[in-house]
């Protein structure tokens, strides 16, 4: 778009009071130009603290010298639109192309417990597999769970009966249902666990809330038959 060059008697935007542009052509009604020399943003909003305090409030939407459109908390980048892609604070979402990206979560093998937090939503967990004991993982209950939500595990180990899947807590209306074997087995207060070595490759989708319910899928799944017991099986697990 062409620049529009206009003023009025070489006064610039109001330092103080509320203001109004009118266009009245089709040039850009305002262009910033920015100067190689400095680093300063385009364009910083923020809060104040009081009415007539002079106390400067917290950072809430900038515009750098690159053009990026950051949402801020403070000095916290939140979220952050740039030419790169869709950003969560540091963490690509979304590339150019338009592509979600799902985050790696790793989970070590030395450690036996594994808590999921239910911001992990959509992001995938690899599961090391030079674990030697059994893996405890565990799903997030209520709290920040919301129905359609869903996460996924990946693992590739060379031992049987290791990683155990259950709610967090003692939830006595908890289930995780899944086909298991011909039939829909769920399990309440137990867990499920892959029977056989190889690779792995669960989702588990939060179908509601209440309880909360979960369901299981297999994705390593072949055929024209979705069942659990393609390249690994899963039965009745242990909880820790």
């Amino acid at each position: 778009m062409a620049i529009g060059l206009n003023t009025y008697k070489g006064l610039g935007v109001p330092r103080y009071g509320e203001s109004e542009m009118r266009q009245e052509s089709s040039l850009d009604m305002l262009t910033l130009t920015h100067s190689t020399l400095t680093g300063g943003a385009y364009l910083k909003l923020r809060t104040n603290v009081s009415e007539g305090s002079t106390v400067l409030g917290q950072d809430v939407l900038l515009i750098d010298e690159d053009g990026g459109v950051q949402a801020l908390s403070g000095s916290t980048v939140k979220m952050e639109l740039n030419s790169s892609g869709l950003f969560q604070g540091t963490t690509k979402i979304i590339s150019t192309e338009g592509a979600f990206i799902k985050n790696i979560v790793a989970l070590s093998g030395a450690t036996t417990k594994h808590v999921i937090l239910a911001a992990n939503a959509g992001k995938v967990h690899s599961i090391s597999t030079a674990a030697a004991t059994s893996v405890f993982v565990h799903l997030p209950s209520s709290g920040d769970l919301t129905a359609g939500e869903e996460y996924e595990f990946i693992s590739n180990t060379t031992a049987a009966d290791l990683f155990h899947f259950m709610i967090l807590g003692a939830n006595t209306a908890g289930e995780i249902q899944g086909h298991l074997d011909t039939t829909n087995v769920v399990a309440t207060t137990g867990a499920v666990t892959h029977l056989t070595s190889g690779a792995l490759w669960l989702k588990f989708k939060v179908i509601s809330t209440v309880g909360p319910i979960w369901a299981m899928q297999n994705l390593m799944a072949v055929g024209s038959v979705d069942t659990t017991n393609s390249y690994f099986t899963m039965g009745a697990g242990t909880t820790a």
